[in-house]
Formats: C-alpha cells, structure tokens, sequence
C-alpha cells in the first residue's frame, strides 16, 4: 500500500513530472492512516486462555 502512496514521489525523481501540493498532502494523510492502523493493531493482545 506504501508503494502505491508514494507513487507521485517515483513519477518526479524518474520522470522529471511535478505533483500539486494537494497531492502531496493528500499522500501524507494516506501515509498516517495506514501508519496509525498499523500501530494501533501492535498494541493490542490476545486475551489470555481462561485458567481451569
């Protein structure tokens, strides 16, 4: 997903094409979205099985 996110950064180092800052702000969202989910999916724990 981070491949996709970072897509306008490879069309302008290989291309030489420049992104609006829209584009720009708009990845940065998707950026911390998909960094907050996986952060937030580290911290939780399996419950632990009942003691019989």
């Amino acid at each position: 997903m981070v491949e996709v996110m970072l897509a306008p950064l490879w069309v302008f180092a290989l291309l030489g094409e420049t992104a609006s800052p829209g584009t720009f702000l708009g990845g940065a969202i998707l950026l911390g979205a998909v960094a907050f989910n996986a952060l937030s999916g580290a911290r939780r724990k399996p419950l632990a099985p009942p003691v019989p």
